[in-house]
């Protein structure tokens, strides 16, 4: 965690109250995390904080530097981030990470809803249009197999079946992989707790259901242009023969062989099994 606090202020969200004003720890702090990390035999590092993106905003390092540093580190072979908000994704970001061969093409960037009247009432700061091409900028610099992985709040006030359709769009005009649903869940002290036209229980299930379902589409959508392919795997566990890791676009691997923990295999993509590949090494 190199990064805390917000001050963005979504509508429905109390964590700026919480956590406070953006801060961050230095560079020499984190270089020397990332390099005592790579000396214990850690091959791979996550940066994450509570707003990433906002990480040296007119105070210090650029985010694309601390990334640059990391993969100076002997030993540091992957590279990743938790989760970075579309407004903070910009251009010189986008080619710190194009320039930085350990990091991994795949970005969890929360797109919350694809209307625009409920973008504007969550104050989100972007429409469904920038949003859209936001991604195919970042596909630009990361490439077409880059996997976005992303969140959506389903019956926040106001949120009407057309508003709905239309996240589910977005999600499809975007080609998402991974997707997380969360209902909308009002929190005492936000503006959003206030909202009128709240969703019906009820409708909020539906569309909740409705939108897994789409994510799980979409999930066996992306892992299946990897049947066929090599990926590399970082092994996580290897359990009797049994290996499971991550592929460098963040998507679940399964097979069988010796490699170890902390190893980084190839393995032969043989089927897509709900959002998994099944592969031989």
């Amino acid at each position: 965690k190199i990064q805390d606090g917000c001050d963005h202020r979504c509508s429905y969200c109390i964590i700026p109250d919480l956590r406070g004003r953006p801060v961050e720890r230095n560079g020499e702090d984190i270089q020397e995390e990332v390099r005592m990390l790579a000396s214990s035999g850690c091959a791979e590092v996550v940066f994450t904080g509570v707003n990433l993106g906002l990480f040296g905003r007119g105070r210090g390092i650029p985010l694309g530097e601390v990334v640059r540093m990391a993969a100076g580190v002997e030993g540091i072979k992957r590279i990743r981030f938790g989760s970075i908000e579309p407004f903070c994704l910009d251009e010189p970001l986008l080619e710190a990470l194009a320039g930085t061969p350990q990091f991994c093409p795949h970005l969890h960037v929360p797109l919350q809803s694809g209307d625009a009247y409920v973008l504007r009432r969550m104050n989100r700061g972007y429409t469904p249009e920038e949003f859209e091409a936001l991604i195919g900028k970042a596909r630009s610099f990361l490439g077409e197999d880059l996997h976005l992985s992303t969140d959506i709040i389903v019956g926040f006030p106001g949120e009407t079946e057309e508003a709905f359709r239309a996240t589910l769009e977005m999600l499809e005009m975007t080609r998402v992989g991974k997707l997380h649903v969360f209902p909308f869940s009002a929190r005492e002290g936000t503006p959003a707790s206030s909202f009128e036209k709240p969703i019906p229980p009820d409708e909020i299930r539906s569309r909740m259901d409705r939108a897994l379902m789409t994510g799980s589409e979409l999930l066996g959508l992306y892992s299946r242009r990897w049947v066929g392919k090599e990926v590399e795997v970082l092994v996580e566990r290897n359990q009797e023969g049994k290996i499971g890791g991550l592929s460098r676009h963040s998507v679940r691997v399964e097979t069988r062989g010796d490699p170890r923990p902390g190893e980084i295999a190839t393995v032969t993509i043989k089927d897509s099994v709900k959002g998994a590949l099944i592969g031989l090494v």
